[in-house]
């Protein structure tokens, strides 16, 4: 993609650590989240098949449907940072005028073009740590999707983006009232941050539990012992 040169003179500036990534292209993005995506899912799945014909098998006992739950637990959060591109640290570059965010995320290298934002969500949470999470969801006109902390640079012009896009005909990027509240535009959340970051709580249980309880389900059913505490059971 252009502009990995560090002496093309279309790049005005850089902001980044060293070693920091480098623009790719939409489609190589893609790709990668696909391939991430199939691969954990099959993994899943996988795990169900093979446990629950172990158990038909007699080689394992029927307690052991907690296996695919294990699975569901662990691939529930991968799939969701896949998907959403949560990533570490961004860099960005400018190039012919547009504004390119890249950052490193768990299928690879994504960048996302602020010019043709289409969308911004906010996400708050309280860290293991006792600290704050605070990160911008975006996706572009391109389906790239990146998580960023909403921090600046990357924050300062993303509200510009938005402000720019509202300001010109055509449509205007959906910015959640969260993610405004976040960026500093008007108008704002009216809902208590204490609420956002309990719901993301609970959001955030729910990508442990709801796929655990399906991979355990389907490899009660599959492996014929039932789902305990089944009308009937």
């Amino acid at each position: 993609m252009e502009g990995r040169d560090r002496g093309n003179a279309d790049t005005r500036w850089r902001l980044g650590a060293r070693g920091a990534p480098r623009p790719v292209k939409a489609s190589y993005a893609r790709r990668w989240m696909l391939r991430g995506l199939w691969v954990v899912s099959s993994l899943w799945v996988a795990t169900v098949l093979v446990d629950a014909g172990l158990i038909r098998s007699h080689v394992l006992k029927g307690t052991y449907t907690g296996i695919p739950a294990l699975a569901g637990a662990v691939a529930g959060p991968v799939l969701i940072s896949i998907w959403l591109g949560s990533s570490g640290r961004p860099s960005m570059v400018v190039q012919n005028g547009l504004y390119l965010v890249s950052a490193r995320t768990l299928t690879g290298v994504r960048t996302l073009r602020l010019d043709s934002l289409v969308g911004v969500r906010r996400y708050t949470a309280i860290d293991r740590y006792g600290g704050h999470v605070d990160e911008l969801h975006m996706r572009d006109e391109n389906g790239v999707r990146l998580s960023v902390d909403n921090e600046p640079p990357v924050s300062t012009q993303v509200r510009q983006a938005v402000r720019r896009a509202e300001s010109r005909p055509g449509p205007a990027i959906v910015a959640t009232r969260h993610a405004r509240t976040g960026l500093g535009l008007e108008p704002g959340s009216r809902i208590p941050e204490g609420a956002h970051r309990f719901w993301a709580f609970w959001m955030l249980m729910g990508s442990f539990w709801l796929p655990a309880l399906i991979g355990y389900a389907a490899a009660c059913l599959l492996a014929g012992t039932g789902i305990p505490g089944a009308p009937g059971r």
